[in-house]
């Protein structure tokens, strides 16, 4: 008689990705799900993954088996994760839900760790669950670092307001979104690397405003971006502090004693960062401007210094805060400046985003950021396919007239 062989899934085996896109396409049970968001079923699953904006994942309505899908797609990249995801999709209760996502993946069960429940049923192939993976957390804990990090000087460059009232939700038209560097919810995240449960109506109770958190941030704007810019940043929030008492902005979880304790803290706890930021700015302003390497002659240098001073000044730019943001108008003028110096051979071979934002230094314009974050934010700009319309036509008459 021939002997009959059980092929049982390995216990804790990781549901792979072929796995997931084939339950998902052939299960009846998503057909709706699929149907509704018109998703199309690839001919092969070699190289297949599934698109991040084809149907509302993070939702806890959506399916979990979709919901993994996505997550374990994105753990893949590893820390590269956060680059090739819309940066628009991003808040805090949704890194909260990718990480326990991250954190407690799908895995084939043994029918003997199957719950009680199941116990008298007749059930037909495998159970996955999802099961806390320990071994996961450095990684994990890299990956939400790298998104931090980048998420801090996204606001320290791009420095973003509120643009119109929602007092609904404590957003004052004007008031910069400052929480995004003061409201700490690590301990959130520390529970659900540590494989606890944690919801998201605990983020309501949260604190946003943390003055050591605050610290934290500053201190790595200091390191990356400058002193001058986080001195510029504290000396902002300082400034509208008595705003967003007034309207009660993030703060409504925090009680008198909590905002009196910032208060404190934001005008008279940052001495000794201040004197070193101050110091800092200090040393770089002693050893002078560094020379300019744009130009190929100093005649053209000469020439094109005057001309894009005049269209600075034309246009009233000469009093504006250069930072590495994208919108920011002398950048984006500068940027067309140097597309046409280049376009017209005027530049040095090895011209590009430092020597460009040394060239705006030395036209006397103050940049609130490092040199180094700076023309890394030009070179994004000159790669890139922005056209710059608001400015580049009259930067280009200017060449005319």
């Amino acid at each position: 008689m021939k002997k009959l062989t059980f092929n049982f899934p390995t216990v804790h085996c990781l549901v792979s990705f072929k796995e997931m896109y084939s339950i998902f396409w052939k299960n009846p049970e998503y057909e709706v799900f699929r149907s509704l968001h018109e998703l199309e079923k690839p001919e092969s699953f070699d190289g297949y993954e599934m698109s991040y904006d084809d149907a509302p994942w993070e939702s806890s309505d959506t399916p979990l088996l979709y919901r993994h899908i996505i997550a374990e797609q994105l753990y893949k990249k590893k820390e590269k994760w956060a680059e090739e995801f819309p940066h628009d999709y991003f808040h805090v209760g949704l890194l909260l839900r990718l990480t326990k996502l991250w954190m407690n993946p799908l895995k084939w069960q043994w029918r003997i760790d199957w719950d009680d429940d199941f116990k008298d049923m007749v059930i037909e192939g495998r159970v996955a669950k999802e099961v806390y993976c320990s071994e996961r957390e450095d990684q994990v804990r890299k990956m939400l670092n790298d998104y931090y990090m980048q998420y801090v000087l996204d606001f320290a460059n791009e420095f973003p307001i509120c643009e119109e009232d929602d007092p609904q939700h404590g957003k004052i038209k004007g008031l910069h979104y400052w929480t995004m560097i003061t409201w700490n919810n690590d301990p959130l995240f520390e529970r659900i690397l540590d494989g606890n449960e944690c919801n998201e109506g605990e983020l309501a109770k949260t604190k946003g405003y943390d003055a050591a958190y605050l610290r934290k941030n500053l201190t790595i704007i200091a390191e990356k971006c400058g002193g001058e810019r986080a001195r510029y940043l504290l000396m902002k929030l300082q400034q509208e502090w008595k705003q967003i008492k007034i309207w009660r902005s993030d703060p409504e979880v925090m009680t008198e004693r909590d905002i009196r304790l910032f208060e404190e803290s934001i005008f008279h706890g940052f001495d000794d960062l201040l004197a070193e930021w101050k110091q800092e700015v200090e040393q770089s302003s002693t050893r002078g401007p560094k020379e300019t390497t744009v130009f190929r002659d100093k005649e053209t240098a000469q020439c094109e210094t005057e001309r894009f001073l005049s269209f600075i000044n034309k246009h009233k730019m000469r009093e504006d805060d250069v930072d590495a943001a994208w919108d920011n108008r002398v950048n984006q003028v500068a940027v067309c400046f140097y597309r046409i110096w280049k376009e017209k051979n005027m530049l040095m071979a090895k011209a590009g985003g430092t020597s460009l934002s040394r060239f705006i230094i030395n036209c006397g314009l103050s940049i609130s950021v490092k040199e180094k974050a700076h023309g890394n934010a030009l070179n994004r700009m000159i790669q890139s396919d922005d056209m710059f319309s608001m400015y580049v036509g009259d930067v280009r008459a200017s060449f005319y007239n």
